[in-house]
């Protein structure tokens, strides 16, 4: 993979982003090939992982002393 390939798919992927369309309805609308797109979304999180150091996505969670006598749980995420 070249830089300058690498470079102008990883500017696609941040315009689609950007676009807010779905990354089908994005290619449709540039006249890209969903195959591609799809191919080279994976390629650039695949180089992107190796670069950084990804978190593993668990969370410590600690449960207050209940303020009833039934046991509740409310998990309130972020979107």
């Amino acid at each position: 993979m070249t830089k300058q390939r690498q470079h102008d798919w990883q500017q696609i992927m941040n315009d689609c982003q950007a676009s807010g369309l779905s990354g089908m309805a994005f290619c449709k609308q540039q006249s890209i090939s969903y195959h591609q797109f799809t191919y080279w979304r994976s390629k650039l999180r695949q180089t992107q992982g190796s670069q950084s150091n990804p978190k593993s996505g668990f969370t410590r969670v600690s449960a207050a002393a209940p303020e009833h006598s039934e046991t509740e749980l409310t998990v309130t995420l972020p979107t």
